[in-house]
Parts: structure tokens; C-alpha cells; sequence
């Protein structure tokens, strides 16, 4: 007797330590006999579900949390507890406070005995998680959903079926604003910005920032007259100064495209960039609508894009050389050739390159096509050196590069590595940047052509006039040269200001010790005064036109002057 005393003692000694273990638990626990009664519970049980000891001695207790299913479906609690899923997601409203909690439930059945509840607390994990989702989902500078939460509006809304709009809203020279007064007035302008749109929508329409400074808005519109509605609503928003940026007054343009655009998301943005490009075209402040004509254009853009980088990554573009002569004897002697790429494209013919050009700067192909005139241009004027030694062996090359190419940060690599497979020296070439590719941030993109031009390759300004060069910048940059625009040698002759502006570029260049190149020149007059005006270089449709390369070969086999004579300036 004293043994089996010993015995249940000890028994319940471990059940005690047991009970205590478990109420010690953050996990709530409740043993179910076969009739859902409860046979017992640790405290966290109790505490979790707001409920007194009593409680759970009730018929029914669990109706006193009444408990809901979080994915919609309100079955019965005996359905819960006897159903395959062994996890159910639950949200409960405690009674002690009337606090709604989410649980999530496990049971597991003990054949012969009942049931075993066991659920733990979820509230307070998921709200920081929906905090987490929201911080991700929002842009820091405006407070506006950001780009990934626009696309997640767009994608419910095609999955909705409703009608709906995208309009793209793009503020109109906004780089002035950061260039001229500074990124931190810029980011003031674009917090205004945002709060002048969510001001100028519809309670049901969702603003976003879709990028630097352009946003987005999802509307549920019925037609495209709602739409527009409200990118009046938008445009007027706009009208006032703006406190920051010293009361500066911008503009908006917008791109609508309905929903029934396209068939996903990518397609309906597609559709809205596509009007939104021909608003901006027009001028600035404009409205534009996806419409039919609008979609077989951006069909067929896409197409010839398509077409482009395939002839890039099959080296199927071919390069023209247009010559550049110096006339300061009287003649035309050739010294230099331009590097143009041409595209015949297999069923449209020819592409005129202002094409091509922009579709390879719109699409991120202008990297590759640069590096593939580059390479090409440099094999083969190193090969009219090599063949034709006594009218070519001084040859120079020039190259167009554009503000992408130099952003990629891979320029260097690409010009050492065409110089290096074709054997060209470096001071045979010289790289034509545009004003705006180097004045854009400070003027600092040129700074990765140092080390190429401390090889010996030379940097001219192209298209000299049109952009925002003074001689106190100029002296700044590190040129081997110059290139008046075209747009100035025209006139000559014949507008007394141009003429002007053409002598002041001469003078300039003179001061700095620059070499100049006068392009577009196409009659013996414009040469004349040119030669007057002390410019040696000329280029253009009176010297010869852009050829290619077995005609350029067969005429420097016959000999490397290219005497002064009128040719047409058309095609």
C-alpha cells in the first residue's frame, strides 16, 4: 500500500510539473473529449482567448469568441475542428475586451480520448507584416504607392473586368527644376506635386509615383470622356505657382490608355507611354488618348524594334563615311571620314538612321549599335590606311557618341577594344559628343573619356551652337575641336545673323586654340565665306555625300583630293 501510495504520488508529482510546463507555454492548449467538452487548458489558452476558468465549462463556450474563418467560409465550429485541414486560420473577438484577434488553430485528434486544440496569437506578427507590405509598397519622398503598387492596381483591375483608366502623368521639364535650383528644391516640388494630385482625383481614382517625376493614376472610369475629365482636373492642379522652386510654374502632360488597351498590365502602360509620347510631342500641358492609329504605330514600333535588335546582334547594319575636308588651300583635301550607320532593313528598305536612333535609344540598344559602328569603322578605316598608304595613311576617323553610351560606364572598354582588334592608333580617332550629353549633370560625363583621350584620342563638340557651351564652360572641357551645326552654315549668305553667329564660333574657337569643322556645307558660296572666315574643315553634301565602303575605296584608288563642286542637296 505504501508503494503504490509512493507511486500516485509520483504520478502526480509529474502531472503537476506537467500542468505547470504547459501553463508556462506562450501557445495556447485545450483537451477536447469526444463531445468538443473541454477536459482542461494552460493559462495562455485562457489569456489568448479573453476568457474566465469558467468559461470553458460551458455548453457551446467557443460561440462566446464567436470565431470566423479568415479565408470567408463560416462553417460550424464541430466542422472545423472534424475537417482533413489540421490548420485553420481563425479571427476571434475576446470577450474580456472585445478585441479581435487572429489565431491560427491546429487540432489533433487522439483516437479513444478526443481532441487536442492547440493555437497561438498572430495578431500582432501580421499587423507588423501589413506594415512591412505598406513601407514596401509606398514611395518615402511623396508618401504616394509606388510603382509596384501601381502595377498590383492594375493587375486587379484587369482581373476585375470593370472598365477602368491608366493615365500617365509626366511633369514637363522638370530636370530645370533640379539642374537650376537643386535636388532637395526638386524633391520639395514633387512632394507638392503629389499632394496636388491627390487633391485633383476622384475618391476612387489611386495615385502612384511611377518614376523620378512622372505618376501614375488608376481610375474606374466608365469611357474615355471620364478620363479625360480627369486629366483636365489634373492639368488645372497645375495651374498656380509652386511654392518651392521659387515659384516656379509647371506643366503636365498626360497619357491615357483605357483598360481594354491590352491584355495585361505591361500592355495598358505600353498603350499609355505610346499617348503620352505623342502629348509631349505636341508640345507641353497636352492631353492624348491610345486610340486605333496610335496602336498600329506602337505595334509597328515595337515590330521594327524587334527588327533592330536582331540586325545589331547579327551585325547586319553597315557603316557610311562621309568625308571631311580641309579647304584652306583651295581645294578639298581629305583628312578625316565620319562614321554613320546605316540599316537596310531586308523588307522596308532603308530606315533613315533619325529612326533606328531613336528606337535604339528608347529600347537600351544604343550601347550595343554604338559598339558595333565603333568596331566596325575602326577594322575598316585601319584597312584603307594599310591599302592605300599615299592618299590614306594619315586617315582619322570620327565616331558619334551618345549621352547612353557614356552613362553605361563601359565607353572606355569599348573604344581600346576596337582600337585594339583593328590595329587603328588612338590618334586616328576622334569621338563627336553633342553639347547636351555633356553638359547634362555638370558637365560631368566627360569625365570617363579622360583616360581614352590621354591615349591620344580626340573629343569634338558636335552640333556646336544649339546647346548651352559658353567659352567659360568650354575651357573647362577637355576638346581637340569643334563643329558648327549645320542650322548656322545654311544661312550664310543669306541671313546676316547667322553669319554673325558662325564668325563669333570661329573667334572662339581661335581664343581656345580649337580646330573647327563647319558641317552641312553644300554650295561654293557657303565655302567661300566659310574660307574667309578662316575656317579650314568642311563637311558636307559639296565634298561628297555619306558613301560606302567600296565606293569611298574605289575613289581613294583613284585619289585622295576632293575637288570643290555643287551637288544637290536632296536625299
Amino acid at each position: 500500500m505504501v508503494a503504490g501510495n509512493e507511486q500516485d504520488q509520483e504520478a502526480g508529482h509529474r502531472r503537476d510539473h506537467l500542468l505547470a510546463a504547459l501553463d508556462l507555454m506562450d501557445e495556447g492548449v485545450i483537451s477536447l473529449d469526444a463531445e468538443l467538452r473541454v477536459v482542461g487548458a494552460n493559462a495562455s489558452a485562457l489569456r489568448i482567448l479573453g476568457l474566465e476558468p469558467g468559461d470553458l465549462h460551458k455548453p457551446r463556450w467557443w460561440e462566446l469568441v464567436r470565431p470566423r474563418r479568415l479565408d470567408g467560409t463560416i462553417p460550424s465550429f464541430e466542422e472545423a475542428m472534424r475537417s482533413p485541414a489540421r490548420d485553420v486560420a481563425v479571427r476571434i473577438r475576446r470577450p474580456s475586451d472585445g478585441r479581435a484577434r487572429h489565431l491560427v488553430v491546429h487540432h489533433e485528434p487522439v483516437p479513444g480520448v478526443g481532441t487536442v486544440l492547440t493555437f497561438r496569437d498572430r495578431t500582432d506578427e501580421e499587423r507588423t507584416s501589413a506594415r512591412l507590405a505598406s513601407s514596401a509598397l509606398r514611395d518615402r519622398l511623396t508618401g504616394l504607392p509606388n510603382r509596384a503598387a501601381a502595377l498590383a492596381e492594375l493587375e486587379q483591375a484587369l482581373a476585375a473586368g470593370t472598365p477602368f483608366a491608366l493615365l500617365l502623368v509626366d511633369i514637363d521639364a522638370f530636370r530645370s527644376v533640379n539642374t537650376g535650383l537643386g535636388q532637395a528644391a526638386g524633391d520639395q516640388v514633387l512632394r507638392e506635386v503629389a499632394g496636388r494630385l491627390r487633391g485633383a482625383l476622384p475618391r476612387t481614382a489611386r495615385a502612384a509615383r511611377f518614376g523620378p517625376d512622372d505618376f501614375a493614376v488608376v481610375a474606374p472610369v466608365a469611357d474615355e470622356a471620364a478620363a479625360r475629365a480627369i486629366a483636365e482636373r489634373i492639368a488645372d492642379a497645375f495651374a498656380g505657382p509652386f511654392a518651392t522652386g521659387q515659384g516656379a510654374h509647371l506643366s503636365a502632360s498626360v497619357g491615357i490608355a483605357m483598360g481594354d488597351a491590352a491584355r495585361d498590365a505591361a500592355g495598358v502602360i505600353t498603350a499609355a507611354e505610346a499617348a503620352l509620347a505623342r502629348a509631349r510631342s505636341r508640345g507641353r500641358g497636352l492631353v492624348d488618348v491610345f486610340d486605333d492609329a496610335l496602336q498600329r504605330s506602337t505595334a509597328d514600333r515595337l515590330a521594327l524594334t524587334a527588327d533592330l535588335r536582331g540586325a545589331i546582334e547579327s551585325d547586319a547594319l553597315t557603316v557610311a563615311y562621309q568625308p571631311i575636308v580641309d579647304v584652306s588651300d583651295g581645294t578639298a583635301r581629305l583628312v578625316s571620314l565620319e562614321a554613320l550607320a546605316r540599316w537596310d532593313h531586308p523588307e522596308r528598305g532603308p530606315i533613315p538612321p533619325s529612326r533606328f536612333v531613336a528606337l535604339a535609344e528608347d529600347a537600351g540598344l544604343v550601347r550595343a549599335l554604338g559598339r558595333r559602328v565603333l568596331a566596325r569603322a575602326c577594322l575598316e578605316v585601319a584597312g584603307l590606311r594599310r591599302d592605300h598608304p599615299d592618299v590614306a595613311g594619315q586617315l582619322r576617323l570620327s565616331v558619334n557618341v551618345s549621352a547612353r553610351q557614356i552613362a553605361s560606364g563601359l565607353l572606355e572598354h569599348d573604344i581600346r577594344a576596337a582600337l585594339g582588334a583593328s590595329g587603328l592608333p588612338p590618334r586616328a580617332l576622334s569621338l563627336e559628343l553633342t553639347e547636351t550629353a555633356l553638359m547634362d549633370d555638370g558637365g560631368t560625363r566627360i569625365d570617363p573619356l579622360v583616360a581614352v583621350r590621354a591615349d591620344g584620342v580626340r573629343l569634338f563638340l558636335d552640333d556646336f551652337g544649339t546647346g548651352y557651351s559658353s567659352l567659360a564652360r568650354l575651357r573647362r572641357l577637355p576638346l581637340d575641336g569643334l563643329k558648327i551645326d549645320r542650322s548656322f552654315v545654311a544661312g550664310l549668305g543669306s541671313v546676316a545673323v547667322d553669319g554673325a553667329i558662325v564668325e563669333a564660333i570661329l573667334t572662339m574657337a581661335q581664343a581656345l586654340q580649337l580646330p573647327v569643322v563647319a558641317e552641312g556645307v553644300e554650295t561654293r558660296d557657303q565655302a567661300r565665306i566659310l574660307r574667309s572666315l578662316g575656317c579650314k574643315l568642311a563637311q558636307g553634301f559639296l565634298h561628297g555625300r555619306p558613301m560606302p565602303l567600296e565606293e569611298l575605296r574605289a575613289g581613294l584608288a583613284r585619289d585622295g583630293r576632293w575637288a570643290l563642286r555643287p551637288v544637290r542637296a536632296s536625299g
